[in-house]
């Protein structure tokens, strides 16, 4: 098929994008065999997963950039790639009929750029392996019994330890899996172990009305724990977004907390993150600026915009641009469209967020979310205090 001068512009300038980005990727990732990304961080099963089916795509597409590059790195890579799969060859229960899938992107298309004759004879063990197990079958068909009798149970029978299920959903397994990395993500940042709609104490607020608020911190903290406690246990169903505002050290976070684990643990997507952060990630995936953290920022910013529940922590602390505004904007304005829950909690009063960040999301924010106020004694300072 012949392309022509347009077509051939476009598909190079794809294909250039491709390559700066997969580059990225690889520096990153390069001491891995990753499978899958759990909010934008690849994993890695070159450890004790090293007989899982698919760890030859990772050393086969570092072969294929190499083709395309020249680039040492993706050679590198790929060669790590296929010595660490060495171990499913000394071990007999990693070798089965995924033999294809771990060695012929990785010790064959070695063979094929580099003769290397380490890497003939992988693939000359893997395929002759292939074919004693179809004698195998074989045999044991010949002899009545089913192809796989020799063959290990899986530890899950409704996916048979794939993940999905014949009509393409996620497995239950799958979905444990994700809920438990998910929770191990935030926990990095949240204590989730202690905070808890259980362990939220209410003895460091005072019982006195405030006359500005008509009524005392005490009663008002009641409140908005009830609020927040139905908010999760009943999300999405009936839960808004949610503005807390208020001074530091009146529970904000805790609550953000107790809200996060709660609905994480029930197969929610929940991603907490402080407001510097988020804009960091959206400034590095529009700029292509340095990015400190390990997280790729274009998988950071799909997480933000399209998790079930954001929590956007210390809003109005980050250094102020006109990309912050829009940023911000594109958060709360999406997210709303495609019915994505929002938690935002800041210091600040509702009249500096719309000076701060403009009339447009400040309308979106009084109109869509459900404004709880915090006030009170700081209770760090209670804590140091007594």
């Amino acid at each position: 098929m012949q392309l022509n001068k347009k077509e051939q512009a476009w598909a190079k300038e794809t294909l250039d994008r491709v390559a700066h980005k997969l580059e990225r990727v690889a520096e990153r990732s390069k001491d891995k065999i990753p499978y899958t990304t759990l909010h934008g961080v690849h994993d890695d099963k070159s450890g004790e997963e090293i007989g899982w089916w698919t760890n030859g795509f990772w050393g086969g597409m570092m072969w294929q950039m190499y083709a395309l590059t020249g680039k040492e790195l993706y050679k590198e890579i790929a060669e790590d790639n296929e010595r660490k799969l060495d171990a499913c060859l000394m071990d007999i229960n990693r070798l089965d009929h995924d033999n294809g899938f771990r060695w012929l992107p990785t010790a064959v298309a070695d063979y094929r750029m580099t003769k290397n004759p380490a890497s003939r004879n992988r693939g000359l063990l893997a395929a002759g392996n292939l074919a004693l197990q179809r004698e195998r079958a074989e045999l044991l068909v010949g002899a009545g019994y089913p192809y796989d009798a020799l063959d290990e149970e899986p530890e899950c029978g409704l996916c048979r330890d794939s993940g999905f299920l014949p009509e393409g959903e996620p497995c239950k397994c799958l979905m444990a899996y994700y809920t438990q990395e998910q929770n191990r993500r935030l926990s990095k940042l949240l204590d989730l172990g202690n905070q808890s709609f259980e362990t939220f104490s209410l003895d460091w607020y005072s019982g006195e009305v405030w006359p500005e608020y008509g009524r005392s911190p005490l009663e008002n903290m009641k409140m908005i724990r009830e609020i927040c406690g139905d908010y999760a246990r009943t999300f999405p169903r009936c839960g808004g977004n949610l503005l807390f505002t208020g001074a530091p050290g009146l529970g904000k976070t805790f609550l953000s907390a107790c809200i996060a684990r709660e609905v994480s643990g029930r197969g929610f997507s929940v991603v907490y993150d402080t407001a510097g952060h988020v804009f960091q990630q959206f400034e590095s995936g529009k700029f292509g600026r340095e990015n400190p953290f390990e997280e790729d920022p274009d998988r950071e910013v799909n997480r933000y915009l399209n998790c079930d529940l954001l929590i956007m922590d210390d809003v109005g602390t980050e250094m102020l641009t006109s990309f912050v505004q829009s940023a911000f904007y594109r958060i709360v304005n999406d997210r709303l469209v495609n019915r994505r829950k929002t938690v935002l909690s800041t210091n600040l009063p509702m009249a500096e967020l719309e000076r701060r960040y403009g009339m447009a999301a400040a309308s979106r924010i009084r109109g869509e979310y459900q404004m709880l106020r915090f006030f009170g004694e700081d209770i760090r300072v209670l804590k140091r205090d007594r």
